[in-house]
């Protein structure tokens, strides 16, 4: 009776976090202490996360295919750096887990904080131009966006929530035309970055398959259903409840950890 009350519970997660992951993010905030008290292990849980959820960012990058016209460049500059990182953020969980642990309170924090201060550092402009989306800045401008978009995937690998936050202030700051191209090229990056990460934990990583399964279901439903209610919800309610969890949480691996 206790397998299926985990299981419900990590289930109803993957379905909060496809919902919230469509509309506002943050949904490894949910997920993560949902398999950690199923599990038991921080490092599983945060494989099983990244492998149950990878559907849905599957699910994000394919339904915003109609806004990646005139950005291809974009994707053929980033998608690079973006495996690069996102295999070594991976490997790094799976080759330190002991450091992976002492880590996860400061990840909630920094996660967290990304959530409180989205407003402030991701507001692409909505436009109406059509133009072609090239890199039109200078050579040191487009070598800095590689070398940050490395970074957030090399985080992205190694636990991940917050990534699309910094992706869209770094992409807006180099002047895509609008905030759907912004978003678009977004979810294709967080794309890569999962897909990578969750090939190297399934070869290379403890993984409970029994729960990551299921959850890769529901996180699915979810996805579907915010996309189709995202106009209904109150983001501001939402990003309230995740940020506050995570906060909370953080407090607690403080709290166990020292």
């Amino acid at each position: 009776m206790e397998y299926w009350v985990e299981y419900l519970i990590c289930a109803l997660a993957a379905l909060a976090a496809g919902f919230v992951n469509s509309i506002a993010g943050g949904g490894t905030l949910l997920t993560f202490p949902a398999l950690v008290y199923s599990l038991g292990t921080e490092v599983m849980a945060n494989t099983t996360s990244t492998v149950g959820l990878f559907p849905g960012s599957l699910a994000g990058a394919w339904g915003s295919r109609a806004h990646l016209k005139g950005i291809k460049t974009w994707l053929l500059i980033l998608i690079p750096p973006s495996i690069v990182g996102g295999i070594l953020g991976a490997l790094m969980v799976t080759r330190f887990p002991q450091h992976f642990r002492l880590l996860v309170p400061w990840l909630l924090v920094l996660a967290s904080t990304l959530f409180l201060v989205q407003p402030l550092i991701s507001k692409p402009k909505t436009s109406e131009i059509e133009g072609e989306g090239d890199p039109s800045k200078s050579l040191y401008s487009v070598l800095g966006l590689v070398l940050f978009q490395f970074l957030v995937a090399i985080y992205g690998g190694y636990f991940g929530a917050g990534i699309g936050i910094l992706m869209i202030a770094s992409l807006s700051f180099m002047g895509i035309p609008d905030i759907f191209r912004v978003n678009g090229l977004k979810n294709v990056l967080a794309f890569t970055i999962n897909c990578v990460a969750a090939i190297v934990f399934c070869i290379d990583a403890p993984m409970d398959w029994k729960f990551a399964g299921g959850m890769a279901f529901f996180s699915i439903i979810g996805g579907y259903l915010g996309g189709t209610f995202s106009q209904k919800i109150p983001r501001k309610m939402l990003r309230v409840l995740i940020i506050s969890i995570g906060y909370l949480l953080a407090s607690y691996y403080f709290f166990k950890v020292g």
